[in-house]
């Protein structure tokens, strides 16, 4: 595996949590927020934003696999 940084693990480990459904306030706990919008800065939300694209882009497909 490729080296990472100790912050970007950070936000890993923030977002992985994030996906666990563990509590909000114990994430913010965890990783010493105590602000929400710095919270949601540095957790990642790109499996929800990629399951909403789906969702989206498959209500603009049609059957034959054109869009």
């Amino acid at each position: 595996m490729p080296p990472i940084k100790l912050h970007a693990a950070r936000h890993s480990a923030i977002s992985a949590m994030r996906a666990a459904d563990v509590d909000r306030d114990l994430r913010k706990r965890v990783a010493g927020h105590s602000d929400d919008e710095v919270h949601d800065r540095y957790t990642h939300f790109w499996d929800d934003a990629l399951r909403d694209a789906a969702s989206q882009a498959e209500g603009h497909t049609t059957g034959d696999g054109t869009a």
